[in-house]
């Protein structure tokens, strides 16, 4: 009886060894697993990294890039607008207002798209070009206004003159019909003194 209790002792010692193993395989099995997890999220963690390096990377060289196209096309703004400016000039010297006027609007725009260091050197050219505009404007409209000034006066003496010549006409009529009248009434009488012979 002892040894039956002494062999389900060391069936049970066995048992519990057994079942402590179980459990420290699983533990071991468990560490292994949540190793080999840390390891992947490690590896996922490094892939993410360096795609994120390799994405600012080129996000910085794709923003190198922009800027040096933007720089380019602010350059090439730049000399449109200089180029404009002296379009502009010469629609002014040929009196051509509407073009000088569409030329204007056009550097505006572009003086928009330009950055603050190229807008302040820039800046005075097309002010100086808008104000030749305006003055262009006010000299034409002052012409136009000289010439309307003048042409009505031509139209009043114009009028005044066959106002004049009416009654230069009217007064020629009216001294003929007196002349003839009188005549007649010479005639007549003479005619009444001679008997109507």
């Amino acid at each position: 009886e002892q040894e039956k209790k002494d062999l389900e002792n060391i069936k049970a010692e066995e048992e519990r060894k057994k079942k402590d193993e179980e459990a420290l395989n699983r533990k071991e099995q468990a560490r292994l697993i949540e190793e080999k997890r840390e390891q992947e999220e490690k590896r996922k963690d490094e892939e993410e990294e360096r795609k994120k390096a390799e994405e600012e990377e080129k996000k910085k060289q794709e923003e190198q890039r922009i800027k040096e196209e933007e720089g380019e096309r602010r350059e090439e703004v730049f000399e449109k607008c200089k180029f404009l400016i002296g379009k502009g000039y010469d629609a002014l010297n040929k009196n051509n207002l509407w073009k000088a006027e569409r030329i204007y609007s056009k550097l505006t725009i572009f003086y928009s798209a330009l950055d603050e260091e190229s807008k302040a050197e820039i800046f005075k050219d097309i002010n100086s070009f808008y104000k030749s505009l305006l003055l262009k404007k006010d000299h034409i409209k002052a012409e136009a206004r000289e010439k309307g000034r003048k042409a009505e006066e031509e139209r009043r003496k114009t009028e005044e003159q066959e106002r004049r010549e009416i009654e230069e006409n009217r007064k020629l009529r009216e001294a003929e019909a007196k002349r003839r009248k009188e005549e007649l009434e010479k005639n007549w009488q003479s005619a009444k003194k001679t008997g109507f012979n």
